[in-house]
């Protein structure tokens, strides 16, 4: 399951990621996770890309320039939960930590007032979810560790 996908699947993340104002963070997350675009969707990318074609593989980083009340905090909490969970699960992420040794999620923010919208939005995306919600194993000031030896760390 991509995370295109998994955003559009009511039982992981609800209703938070549906109609047609997503669909250009749709278009750039396809272009971040390499995933097939139909015309539409391909040129929605290159409008926000500078016309550049979207990338053959998935990207390291992904930076977005964009405005106010862009939903840029929405869309981070949320690829950072799906790569903390469905991501986690398809890239077999935990067969390549260690005994003992803990995967980290990191997402950066601003200040921390921002911190804070990002985390609240994290809680908010696994509170609403009864498939995520059972993967909590202990919550922080500034992270949520999962039963799969992952956690989301914002700061």
């Amino acid at each position: 399951m991509n995370i295109l996908e998994a955003m559009q699947t009511p039982e992981l993340f609800g209703d938070a990621f549906t109609g047609d104002s997503w669909e250009t963070w749709r278009a750039v997350l396809s272009g971040a996770f390499a995933l097939p675009m139909d015309d539409d969707r391909l040129a929605t990318f290159k409008s926000v890309a500078g016309d550049r074609e979207p990338p053959s593989e998935r990207v390291r980083e992904l930076w977005c320039v964009a405005g106010r009340r862009s939903a840029k905090t929405h869309t981070a909490a949320a690829i950072a939960v799906y790569l903390a969970t469905v991501g986690a699960a398809i890239e077999r992420l935990t067969d390549k930590l260690s005994a003992g040794e803990r995967g980290v999620i990191a997402l950066l923010a601003t200040d921390r007032n921002q911190a804070k919208v990002a985390l609240n939005y994290i809680h908010g995306l696994f509170d609403s979810s009864p498939a995520l919600r059972g993967m909590i194993e202990k919550r922080g000031a500034e992270s949520i560790d999962l039963n799969n030896r992952i956690s989301v760390e914002v700061s």
